[in-house]
């Protein structure tokens, strides 16, 4: 899994699987450091999806051997997730999820569901539309009124500013720009 291409449509389940996991194991970590956990954590699954071999796995150990973090958390959200549908569940079923908020609910969405409108607010989006002149928080906001606020008002800056990139497109370029992983040339 590579951070700087995170988008696909098109994934198998066994990789929808593995980008959920990701997902998990990117809040409040850097994406290259999420990619790596997240590949050692599957390492030896084998032929078998990663929900598949985690129903099989005692998920505490598996979780302190790849030196994870937040054990009780992850081990509650990854046993959770194990009953999902990643292909169809909507947002509200990926929030039901322990651990899981707005902001992780629809960056999983936004990269992997292609007629998916929805604002990742982490804070390169909060940076942009700030400095677009709407105020806002410098981290993403845990009220859910003023999340989907914010996520308004960057869907129609968006469409404004940006109206040929689709949003997740427009996601990882304001990331790459912003966290200096892209050049600014690009956008």
């Amino acid at each position: 899994m590579t951070p700087t291409s995170i988008t696909n449509f098109e994934r198998t389940d066994s990789e929808l699987q593995e980008f959920w996991i990701f997902c998990l194991f990117v809040a409040g970590k850097n994406s290259d450091v999420a990619a790596r956990k997240t590949s050692e954590f599957l390492s030896e699954r084998g032929d078998l999806t990663p929900f598949e071999y985690l129903s099989l796995m005692n998920m505490q150990a598996l979780l302190q051997v790849h030196k994870i973090g937040q054990y009780s958390r992850m081990e509650r959200a990854l046993a959770a997730s194990l009953s999902l549908d990643l292909r169809n569940d909507p947002l509200e079923r990926l929030m039901g999820v322990y651990g899981i908020g707005p902001k992780t609910a629809r960056f999983f969405l936004l990269h992997s569901r292609k007629q998916c409108r929805c604002a990742v607010l982490d804070t390169h989006i909060l940076k942009w539309i700030n400095a677009l002149g709407v105020a806002c928080p410098k981290v993403t906001p845990t009220s859910v009124k003023e999340y989907e606020r914010l996520e308004t008002e960057f869907l129609n800056l968006a469409g404004t500013y940006h109206p040929s990139l689709s949003i997740a497109d427009l996601d990882l370029l304001l990331w790459g720009t912003i966290s200096g992983r892209m050049e600014a040339a690009n956008a």
